[in-house]
């Protein structure tokens, strides 16, 4: 499965595979970093470079996501929290469209607390 279907999934990687993207990750920063410089001197950006610096940072950031310890958290925390950041929304007189809503803020934090925020109505 793909980087980004997993991140939708509630895939949680195993340790293992953790350390060894933690290890390998300095490589491809540094990888990054030699396209970064050599676009930087260009006078006009070449093309192909741009499009290795686009798939490398991707690469970089999508296991970051898929990594993250909050993914662990099970969706009645979610739901909780839902529920704390929709009471805020009603105590600070935001309205129910604005987007400033707590509530809104947190469903838009990755695709798995956009689901859970889609599928649990406040308390």
């Amino acid at each position: 499965a793909s980087l980004l279907q997993e991140l939708r999934s509630g895939f949680i990687p195993s340790h293992s595979r953790i350390e060894d993207f933690h290890a390998s990750l300095p490589n491809y920063q540094f990888q990054l970093e030699q396209i970064n410089l050599e676009l930087k001197f260009q006078s006009v950006p070449f093309y192909h470079l741009q499009a290795a610096q686009n798939q490398l940072q991707r690469f970089i950031d999508l296991p970051n996501g898929l990594f993250s310890p909050v993914r662990k958290l099970p969706v009645e925390i979610l739901h909780l929290i839902f529920d704390h950041s929709f009471e805020q929304s009603i105590a600070s007189n935001l309205g129910p469209i604005s987007c400033k809503v707590p509530a809104l803020q947190l469903s838009q934090v990755c695709f798995q607390w956009r689901l859970a925020a889609q599928s649990h109505a406040p308390s």
